[in-house]
């Protein structure tokens, strides 16, 4: 669990365990975050796919309010986002 924790000696045999905040993506752009949690390749590829159902998975993934209207817009005009 330490991946998901700060964890730290503060005494002989005590360790003091402190959980990780949870990422903010508020005020990123939609691809930001995917960017960020290394999530694009794979948005990347179900949107070269017009996979609809894991656009919208890896975009619940960090927190995206409108995964619907988001993943509908990019596969109404791909070519517009590069796909």
């Amino acid at each position: 669990m330490a991946g998901d924790a700060e964890v730290t000696l503060v005494g002989r045999n005590t360790w003091f365990w402190k959980p990780r905040p949870e990422p903010d993506y508020r005020g990123m752009t939609t691809f930001e975050p995917l960017f960020a949690t290394d999530l694009i390749s794979k948005f990347d590829s179900a949107a070269r796919k017009r996979d609809r159902a894991k656009i919208m998975k890896l975009l619940s993934r960090v927190d995206l309010a409108n995964q619907g209207g988001t993943t509908g817009t990019i596969l109404t005009n791909p070519s517009k986002y590069g796909y």
